[in-house]
């Protein structure tokens, strides 16, 4: 009798034979149109707050609202006020009581700025106006005010009040251009951390580091020492230590994106914790498990091959795929995208494509879970095809198709691939 992997089970549960999705959370009403845009979660891990497309019958395809749905699927709650609101965009952050998100709005100039909202719904309150286009944001001290950028008004960090008073001002130097900004903000709401360009040239980037307060803008600039001519942060984000940044760059314009860490209190040369040398290589996303410990992220670290979902110490050790690639030739595609970890780090949150059909939906995987290779194509038998994907993957060079480690592929690595589709994974 052929037992299944429990990821494989999982992801038929969900409605689909591809383990690698993971498990789906099934809204209702269904998503629509494009699907989920972005999600986050609340701090006791017990409810999704997402932007995105259902079939609410509340606009047209392009009609993004907010909405909250419990971490076990179910019933959809609207929770932006869409007579108010023309597009919701891709940026909720879960405070305590209320959600803030940005958006189009209609409240006195066609700009894009913060809003909130009660968690159950009800009246939202504008918390910005700088006439621009709001990017990113972070809450600190308590709630009481958000870190975020703005464009095209004035381009910087801006610090504003969530109070509704429309109280803003300016962190950063006017010249700082946030088309290549990427930020974090300090656990006690004091410090920003900042991936800055050097003064008199676009490359080698640096970290800046000002208060919140905005008591002055002439930043603390800390460079890597040991990096290459052109090197772009891409994306940031600070560690719980509050010393560790980790944070994906390129090392020139054709290059693919590295995994690093560097320690903005010491100095020195960034560590490459997931080197990648190949154009055909990529990482997407990334996010630090809650106890700083591990990251997790997704990307291509094989070539002719569809993303994986992976995490790795933060030291660089301990590499593993939790969502083993599909071979190259089932023609599919889809990366994992607004990682997010559980409050307690057991569980990996993630927005994918549904069923590789330009819908995206959000699923999840156990950081512990033992997922193995058998029963390729997902048909229930193990046939020539399942072993013939096995080689590919091995020589693709997918870390987990080498069982013993001995870097060749043998008989004893086939054995084991059909005692694993025998037995079900442990």
């Amino acid at each position: 009798m052929m037992i299944r992997s429990a990821a494989l089970t999982l992801a038929l549960a969900a409605g689909t034979a591809l383990a690698q999705e993971g498990t789906e959370i099934v809204f209702d009403p269904p998503i629509s149109g494009g699907g989920v845009d972005s999600f986050e979660l609340s701090a006791d891990g017990l409810t999704i707050f997402f932007v995105g497309e259902v079939d609410d019958g509340l606009g047209p395809e392009t009609f993004d609202m907010l909405y909250s749905v419990p971490v076990t699927g179910g019933a959809v709650t609207l929770l932006s006020d869409p007579l108010l609101h023309n597009d919701v965009d891709d940026a909720p952050i879960v405070g305590d009581g209320v959600v803030f998100f940005r958006g189009d709005q209609t409240l006195g100039n066609p700009s894009n700025d913060w809003f909130r909202v009660p968690v159950g719904g009800g009246a939202q309150t504008q918390i910005t106006d700088n006439t621009g286009i709001a990017g990113d944001g972070e809450l600190i001290l308590g709630g009481t005010e958000l870190i975020y950028t703005n464009d095209e008004a004035i381009d910087g960090v801006w610090n504003a009040l969530t109070d509704g008073s429309l109280d803003f001002f300016q962190l950063t130097p006017i010249d700082v251009d946030v088309d290549q900004f990427q930020f974090d903000v300090t656990s006690d709401g004091l410090t920003l951390i900042y991936g800055s360009q050097q003064d008199g040239g676009p490359q080698p980037m640096e970290f800046g580091i000002l208060p919140t307060d905005g008591s002055t803008f002439d930043p603390t600039l800390v460079t890597p020492t040991d990096v290459p001519d052109f090197f772009q942060i891409v994306d940031l984000e600070l560690a719980p230590d509050d010393r560790t940044v980790v944070f994906t760059a390129e090392f020139d314009f054709d290059g693919p994106e590295n995994l690093m860490t560097f320690d903005i209190v010491d100095g020195g040369a960034p560590t490459n914790i997931v080197p990648l040398t190949s154009p055909g290589q990529d990482i997407d996303s990334f996010a630090i498990s809650p106890d700083g410990t591990m990251v997790a992220f997704g990307g291509d670290l094989v070539t002719e091959s569809i993303d994986s979902l992976f995490v790795v110490n933060i030291d660089g050790t301990g590499l593993r795929d939790l969502t083993p690639d599909l071979p190259f030739f089932v023609d599919v595609d889809g990366g994992y995208r607004d990682i997010r970890w559980s409050p307690d780090g057991s569980r990996i949150f993630f927005v994918r494509d549904q069923a590789f059909e330009d819908l995206d939906g959000i699923f999840f995987v156990d950081v512990d879970a033992v997922v193995c290779l058998p029963d390729i194509d997902g048909d229930g038998e193990l046939t020539i095809f399942d072993f013939l994907g096995f080689q590919n993957l091995f020589d693709a060079g997918d870390l987990a198709a080498d069982f013993d480690g001995d870097g060749e592929l043998t008989i004893f690595d086939f054995l084991e691939f059909q005692n694993l589709f025998d037995a079900g994974c442990p």
